[in-house]
This record gives structure tokens, C-alpha cells and sequence, in this order.
């Protein structure tokens, strides 16, 4: 199982000039490249998710107080959804590259 690559819980925390890549194209259940469940600040982050599985994705936000910041961040080949907002999460994307999704860029 593929699963998860990153995963930001709860509480301030920052990614800076990352690169995270999630390989797998068929996995058995959902995957994802990013998770982030708080107020994550992502800068310049480039996420590909090869997962072509109904629901994976790149970035996925989960939970009311999930709200992150997307700045100058690049969402390009994800295999169905290169951005999935679940469980009343939003999220702010300033000068983002979303590209290249198999099914839908943002859900």
C-alpha cells in the first residue's frame, strides 16, 4: 500500500521547497501525497501523486480546522484529484500550479 508520504497534524507547522512524490499508480484503497489537517503553510511545494484510485490524491485537507495556505505550490500529475477539501476544511491557494489531474483538480 502506498499510503501517505506527508502528514501535517494539528497546529502551526510549515513545508518550505519540498518535493513530494507518491509513486504507486494502482494502490488499493485511496492515497495520498500530503495530508494536512491544521493551518499548514506551504511554500513553493511541488506534489505529484501517481494514484489513479477513485478518491487519492495530491494534497488532502480533513477536519473543520483544517485551513492551509498554498503559496507559489505546484499540484501537477496526480493520478484522479490533485486537491480533495473533506469534512468542512478550506483552503487558500495564492500563485498555484494546478495541472495535469486525471479526474478533476480540486474537489
Amino acid at each position: 500500500d502506498a499510503g501517505l508520504a506527508v502528514l501535517c497534524a494539528e497546529g502551526a507547522v510549515r513545508l518550505s521547497r519540498l518535493r513530494v512524490v507518491q509513486t504507486r499508480r494502482d494502490t488499493a484503497k485511496p492515497s495520498y501525497a500530503v495530508e494536512v489537517r491544521g493551518r499548514t503553510l506551504l511554500e513553493s511545494v511541488s506534489i505529484c501523486a501517481a494514484s489513479a484510485t477513485k478518491l487519492s490524491s495530491g494534497l488532502l485537507v480533513r477536519g473543520a480546522n483544517a485551513a492551509p495556505t498554498l503559496r507559489s505550490c505546484s499540484l501537477i500529475a496526480c493520478g484522479h484529484c490533485a486537491l480533495m477539501l473533506v469534512n468542512s476544511s478550506h483552503a487558500a491557494l495564492q500563485g498555484c500550479d494546478v495541472r495535469s489531474a486525471g479526474a478533476v483538480g480540486a474537489l
